[in-house]
């Protein structure tokens, strides 16, 4: 069954997910399967994946890989983006590509983009289309039914009596667990109100800054991107400056002047936060067992805790100044 906030870990390594974003997309089918393995060898128990990642593929190499131990593992995807046409021409041209993302990684990041868009449409909750993707899914992943499945960008129009009843169908014929939201704050907020009960868990990008979902609420909630938008913070002239006129901030402030430590102790205070789970994930075998060995070790609790400290005091300071200018306007 899917958690509960009563049945939630504490124990932090417990609390990482991977996710599978780049199975199938910056990864061969063989390495993609190889990943996997590597994360469940390290500890990983918890795997995000979406029909529309890695080009279409990622569903099916997570079941590949996965289906010998299903039992021990929590299986969360998506709905409302659909699986990608023309995969095997878009893999193609992937290929065919490949100098410009080694030359032009700029360019070749906007074009993916926009081929993403173009080949697996957004929107996708009519009853057809989510009844669909769920079978498709479980077909993809090798299972019986699905842990968690998300409302994928979903905006609080887009769903319907007749989509919102198919949902909680595939829930009570045990195609899926529990029901959640992969969406903006705002949207994600939204439709909680609107649809209050149905949502178990949600998903959004980790915000860097006072927090206040605490463990023991419904629903759930699961972040990612802690460490790609957490580097945009600590790698800002404000924020250096910020710990620079605090002798209490010298250590933290030479360690996060490698990159490396920075983003291994952006990991440790993320999962100091009152989160479920966060999410992780790299192409890179030896990265993903450096996010295990994180998440165990206790080395980096007093500067992952200055860590939060700190990004909670220059986020507080940014919007006084922000709501400051405005009121002067």
């Amino acid at each position: 069954m899917p958690e509960t906030p009563e049945t939630v870990d504490t124990d932090a390594s417990h609390r990482l997910g991977f996710g599978c974003s780049n199975l199938g997309s910056d990864l061969s089918y063989r390495a993609s399967c190889s990943l996997i393995e590597t994360a469940f060898d390290a500890g990983f128990r918890y795997f995000d994946v979406a029909p529309s990642y890695g080009h279409g593929q990622a569903e099916r190499i997570l079941g590949d890989v996965l289906q010998g131990v299903r039992d021990e593992v929590t299986l969360v995807t998506k709905v409302g983006i659909a699986h990608p046409r023309r995969v095997n021409a878009l893999l193609a041209l992937k290929r065919a590509a490949a100098p410009i993302k080694r030359l032009l990684p700029g360019l070749w990041s906007h074009g993916a983009q926009q081929t993403r868009r173009a080949t697996a449409p957004g929107g996708q909750f009519g009853a057809k289309d989510i009844t669909a993707s769920i079978e498709m899914s479980l077909t993809r992943l090798r299972t019986a039914s699905i842990d968690w499945l998300l409302l994928h960008e979903v905006r609080p129009n887009e769903l319907t009596a007749e989509s919102l009843l198919v949902l909680q169908q595939a829930v009570a014929i045990g195609h899926v667990r529990g029901l959640g939201l992969g969406t903006s704050v705002h949207d994600t907020q939204t439709t909680l109100v609107q649809y209050p009960g149905i949502f178990g868990l949600v998903q959004m990008n980790h915000f860097w800054g006072a927090f206040s979902w605490h463990p023991g609420e419904t629903p759930l909630l699961v972040t990612h991107r802690a460490i790609r938008d957490g580097m945009a913070i600590v790698n800002e002239e404000g924020f250096r400056h910020s710990l620079e006129v605090q002798p209490a901030y010298a250590i933290l402030l030479d360690a996060i002047k490698s990159n490396v430590i920075a983003a291994d102790l952006l990991l440790a205070a993320a999962l100091q936060r009152r989160v479920a789970r966060v999410l992780v994930g790299s192409s890179r075998p030896d990265r993903v067992r450096q996010f295990m060995h994180v998440a165990r070790s206790d080395s980096w609790s007093s500067l992952a805790a200055q860590l939060n400290s700190a990004l909670e005091s220059y986020r507080k300071a940014i919007t006084e100044r922000h709501e400051t200018a405005f009121e002067k306007a």
